[in-house]
């Protein structure tokens, strides 16, 4: 190996012998460098391994539905829909007709805000495979977000009977029969997914909400002292102590606990809507009380 070394010091670089193919050497070093497909690449740019491999993954098996899905769905956390659009119906002119796909696919057409196209294919998605959970909670959501109550209650219920478990359709059930006046459903539909999301202080805020609308307050305050335990930082639970108390007359109580609310979320509108109120109510008793004098 010493005399490897020595020649090329001796011959190669004293003579600069290697000058002449410089150029080559540059061209493929900065070839290997750009090299999309290259490991040193990857590894400098810092990219995401998990996407990387995904795709090595399709490179090798273009019917790797598993590796289409987890794709799919790194897309759409990083809010890149477009990205997993694209790559889905790649999948699907690969010939794939697999339901998860599909279902997949209208997931990131509605993210993408293309409500009637994720309709459209959540509907194929549920034609091939009717055991799509999540195919009829998207139907469900589109359908809401488009006033069709009766529609979306089906599929609210279509999504809950393939998975007994799954909240967000309980929920999504509540906040439906919420918006049609049905508090009764909404409450019970809210305490099945108490039940499955026992530590959730955003659901204990939610009955809190429906028990402040039905004057049920001593139940609201035991839910929003219970959502503050398990989570002191979430602002709306401060926004209906606020709410509750200003429905009571409180409203020295309520200013304070609407206050913590804006503090903890500087965007939270209503809180901000309930203190000019409360600040009317007292400059008018102040001019009731001037103008009596």
């Amino acid at each position: 190996m010493d005399r490897l070394i020595n020649f090329f010091k001796k011959y190669i670089f004293r003579k600069k012998l290697f000058l002449p193919i410089l150029p080559i050497i540059l061209v493929y070093s900065a070839y290997s460098f750009l090299n999309k497909k290259s490991y040193a690449f990857n590894f400098l740019l810092k990219r995401d391994d998990s996407i990387y491999y995904y795709n090595r993954a399709i490179d090798a098996n273009s019917k790797n539905i598993n590796a289409y899905l987890k794709l799919s769905k790194i897309y759409n956390n990083k809010k890149q829909y477009t990205k997993s659009i694209t790559l889905l119906q790649h999948a699907i002119d690969s010939k794939i007709k697999n339901s998860k796909i599909y279902t997949q696919l209208g997931i990131s057409y509605y993210l993408n805000k293309q409500p009637y196209l994720a309709e459209k294919t959540l509907k194929l998605s549920v034609s091939i495979n009717s055991n799509q959970y999540l195919a009829y909670y998207y139907l469900a959501k589109i359908n809401q977000s488009f006033l069709r109550y009766h529609k979306s209650i089906i599929y609210y219920r279509a999504s809950i009977k393939r998975k007994h478990n799954f909240a967000n359709a309980y929920i999504g059930l509540s906040n439906v029969y919420k918006e049609v006046g049905s508090y009764y459903y909404s409450k019970k539909y809210l305490k099945k997914a108490i039940r499955l999301k026992p530590n959730s202080a955003y659901l204990h805020t939610q009955l809190a909400s429906l028990y402040i609308d039905l004057r049920e307050y001593k139940s609201a305050k035991k839910e929003l002292l219970i959502a503050r335990r398990k989570d002191k930082n979430y602002y709306k639970i401060y926004y209906e102590l606020g709410r509750l108390h200003y429905k009571k007359g409180h409203y020295a109580i309520a200013k304070n606990y609407l206050k913590q609310a804006t503090k903890r979320n500087p965007k939270c509108s209503d809180a901000f809507y309930l203190l000019g109120k409360i600040y009317e109510i007292k400059s008018e008793k102040k001019s009731l009380l001037s103008a009596n004098l």
